[in-house]
């Protein structure tokens, strides 16, 4: 017990010595200060010169912090940086992994996905200045998948929301989906520049059957939840036989297909 309090106080440390390196340390105290009283709304905080709303009783100021930061690295530079291709980011959460790519790739145009409405107005308020995002609330499903799907917590919160059955989750709402070929054809493309896909345990449908959809995507940037999509990671492997696969940490890999440049 005394570790984890230990472990916990040390994360919430570090987590207020970062927000003093972009904001004032008054705003660094009323935000710890709401995140430890846990009152619900949003502050306007500065996350690696980037304004943000975020929640301080939530992970948005984690989230924000690696998205980023570095956590994107490995996609930048794969591609020249003057590409007009179609990047799709599975999983908008609050947009700062589609800023983070917007960043990397400013000419693209940045499909962002995020079934919760809750985390979906924070995404519009967080990208609204940046006109190659494109933002729409629904949920990633593969081919021949249901139109609406229940979006449920299996205990994470904003931070964990899922379409995949779990034991024990709260029922949060019913979303539409939408395809990868649907989002092809309204962005009139015929292939994806980068694929982000962090979908909460909804990725094992697109390795446990047909794979053909992987030829159409040049980098595949994904977060593999085992405990949520069983036999994943070993489909996933099977499916980028003949692309280059990078460990990139943690649950994350990234598919690389050849030849890489589009």
């Amino acid at each position: 017990m005394w570790t984890r309090i230990l472990q916990r106080n040390l994360s919430e440390s570090r987590i207020f010595l970062r927000l003093t390196q972009s904001n004032s340390l008054g705003k660094a105290v009323r935000f710890r200060l709401r995140r430890i009283l846990k009152r619900a709304g949003t502050m306007q905080m500065t996350v690696h010169g980037r304004d943000l709303a975020i929640r301080p009783a939530s992970y948005d100021f984690e989230v924000a912090f690696d998205s980023l930061g570095a956590e994107f690295d490995a996609l930048d530079h794969l591609f020249d940086r003057d590409s007009t291709g179609l990047i799709l980011d599975a999983g908008g959460y609050i947009g700062t992994a589609a800023l983070a790519l917007a960043a990397c790739y400013p000419k693209a145009r940045i499909i962002t996905l995020e079934p919760s409405r809750e985390n979906f107005g924070l995404l519009l308020k967080n990208t609204n200045e940046t006109p190659n995002i494109h933002p729409i609330n629904a949920a990633l499903v593969n081919e021949g998948g249901p139109e609406e799907v229940e979006l449920i917590d299996p205990g994470k919160r904003q931070w964990g929301f899922t379409i995949v059955p779990t034991a024990g989750a709260v029922h949060q709402s019913a979303v539409p989906t939408v395809t990868l070929s649907a989002l092809l054809d309204r962005f009139n493309a015929d292939s994806f520049l980068i694929a982000k896909f962090d979908i909460e345990g909804a990725e094992g449908s697109f390795f446990a059957g047909d794979t053909g959809w992987l030829e159409k995507v040049g980098a595949l940037f994904i977060e593999l939840h085992e405990q949520l999509a069983q036999d994943v990671k070993a489909n996933f492997l099977a499916a980028s036989k003949d692309r280059i696969v990078i460990a990139s940490g943690g649950e994350k890999w990234l598919s690389l297909r050849l030849p890489l440049r589009l």
